[in-house]
């Protein structure tokens, strides 16, 4: 059986396994079997012992939050009160991602309208990349292989624009997605539910256990008070804005999808 070598150093990562399952199953026929347990004492080795899993950390790493506003754990576990500049900061990003998905520059426009195309060319590369392994044309898979990363990107750039506006304003902001999206719920959960209620849960605690549940219960609810005193005067913006954010979004990609004159 004849096969074409491929130099495996110039070859991207996304084609590894595909080409190691084509050689796989050049190895394991009969011939080849045959060769490999003839002649060498190496050909048939002594099993080996797995590998022992590699241990799981104790903690996960410490997120890298924006200094100056509560940490995404704190603002996920309700640990920590909302405070004024966390307040300040969703006010300026929400407004400034309504005010960008209303009045969109050229740029995004082009980004939304790539992504609306993207899918289909992305397919087109894909079958590319697949007829050029099967041929053992480096040159025309890695040509495909470019395009198709490009052509990725732009899809995932305009999806965030029309689905996640709010993010690219927190991220041009220098404030990491965790902690965006932490921030966010936290203040619009105040708006909408006014606080979190408990499970109804009927397990059996030990006092100890009871007087530590009582603790958090106490904590909790006097984090709630306070994030509900800070975000009450402006309740009626919070909800306004997350609909005017949705709105806006939806227009721009069937702004983008339109035909230009």
């Amino acid at each position: 059986m004849t096969r074409t070598c491929v130099s495996w150093a110039s070859i991207p990562a996304v084609a590894v396994g595909l080409m190691l399952v084509t050689a796989c199953s050049s190895s394991h026929t009969p011939a080849a079997t045959a060769t490999a347990k003839a002649g060498s004492p190496a050909a048939d080795p002594a099993p080996r012992a797995s590998a022992a899993p590699a241990a799981a950390p104790d903690s996960a790493p410490p997120m890298n939050d924006l200094a100056g506003y509560t940490g995404a754990r704190d603002l996920e576990n309700q640990t920590a009160p909302l405070t004024a500049a966390d307040l300040d900061f969703y006010l300026q990003t929400m407004r400034a991602a309504v005010a960008r998905a209303q009045h969109p520059s050229p740029q995004d426009l082009a980004s939304v309208a790539a992504m609306e195309q993207g899918t289909t060319a992305t397919v087109g590369e894909a079958k590319k990349m697949a007829v050029a392994l099967k041929a053992g044309d480096t040159a025309a898979y890695q040509a495909a292989a470019a395009a198709m990363q490009r052509q990725q990107n732009e899809i995932r750039a305009g999806d965030k624009l029309v689905q996640f506006m709010d993010q690219v304003e927190a991220a041009d902001r220098h404030m990491p997605e965790a902690q965006w999206s932490a921030l966010r719920g936290r203040v619009e959960g105040v708006v909408t539910v006014g606080g979190s209620g408990g499970d109804g849960g009927e397990a059996k605690l030990s006092a100890a256990q009871m007087q530590q549940a009582a603790r958090r219960a106490a904590t909790a609810h006097k984090i709630e008070a306070a994030d509900r005193a800070l975000v009450a005067p402006h309740a009626a913006e919070v909800r306004q804005l997350g609909m005017q954010l949705i709105v806006a979004e939806a227009a721009l990609e069937r702004r983008a999808g339109q035909p230009k004159p």
